[in-house]
């Protein structure tokens, strides 16, 4: 069985909950990284539901921003190849939508980068991205 299905306007609360904890927040707080993960899984999510360009540009943003944060205290979060996997998924997901090279060969550079990893150490599905590429 899936993941109950999560509505527009429980995602909307949901990023600006994060939203407002991290503007009160230095970068440096421990809640940083996993509010910033929390907040692009959410704009992702709402792209799918929405589709808007904005909601799929957010979430790039954020998780490449939670790439760069420390890795979380909280083994619920996210590791750095996992979102590295997400922010692969989620520039995908523009590639198809803005027809433009130099998001294919962004996608494709990550794909192989990705490739290299130990996936499966990382609960990635290593099929997905082998199927991506």
């Amino acid at each position: 069985m899936g993941a109950p299905q999560v509505s527009i306007s429980q995602l909307d609360n949901d990023i600006s909950f994060f939203q407002n904890v991290l503007s009160s927040l230095p970068r440096s707080h421990p809640l940083c990284p996993p509010c910033t993960q929390a907040l692009a899984v959410a704009r992702s999510q709402r792209y799918t539901l929405s589709g808007l360009k904005d909601d799929l540009d957010k979430s790039i943003f954020h998780y490449t921003d939670a790439i760069f944060l420390p890795l979380p205290w909280d083994s619920r979060c996210r590791n750095t190849i996992q979102l590295f996997f997400y922010l692969t998924d989620a520039l995908i997901h523009r590639a198809r939508r803005s027809k433009q090279p130099e998001d294919v060969t962004c996608c494709i550079t990550y794909l192989r980068y990705l490739r290299g990893q130990p996936l499966e150490a990382y609960k990635v599905l290593l099929v997905k991205s082998h199927h991506f590429l």
